[in-house]
């Protein structure tokens, strides 16, 4: 699968309901191939690796008030739910985001880690234990693809909590209004 096929089918999902947004991409990926879905599981966990800076984790504070290790993958996971374009803004502008968020905004979509291992079960037919080894999320980690334990350290410069207002003064306002 190319980095574009991954990106439509973010911008196709992001048109769903939320709660449908993981069925959304499920139904897309088991139309492809395995082995494209297995490159979704790579392109997916570069996507979160790439978004770990600081300036993103900034926006996580500023929108829900903390920060824990879980809710920081979640909320990367939301932002590629968004779509290429969410995801640069993040990047490069991140007070930019208060264009497309409001108040009761809730940043986690935890459910994109598992949509490339239901659509491959679902296309292979096989079941979980059968699967095992070439699950798309084991094929990514053997390939040292990890968001969690052993991830590569956080860039960018850290930040305190007495920071974010200047950081982020759009996305401040409409949380801490």
């Amino acid at each position: 699968m190319e980095k574009e096929t991954f990106w439509k089918i973010m911008e196709t999902a992001s048109m769903a309901a939320e709660e449908e947004k993981a069925g959304k991409i499920t139904q897309l990926l088991t139309s492809c191939s395995l082995e494209d879905i297995t490159d979704f599981e790579i392109i997916l966990r570069e996507a979160i690796i790439e978004l770990d800076d600081f300036s993103i984790m900034g926006i996580l504070k500023v929108m829900t008030g903390r920060v824990s290790d879980d809710a920081y993958v979640y909320f990367r996971c939301w932002l590629i739910s968004q779509g290429k374009a969410v995801v640069e803004t993040a990047r490069t502008q991140p007070d930019n985001l208060a264009a497309i968020v409001q108040e009761n905004t809730y940043p986690d979509f935890e459910e994109l880690l598992y949509v490339a291992d239901d659509a491959y079960l679902q296309k292979s037919g096989l079941t979980e234990e059968e699967a095992e080894d070439n699950l798309p999320r084991n094929v990514a980690y053997e390939r040292g693809l990890d968001y969690d334990f052993e991830a590569p350290p956080t860039k960018g410069i850290q930040w305190t909590a007495d920071d974010l207002p200047r950081l982020y003064p759009k996305l401040w306002a409409i949380y801490n209004a």
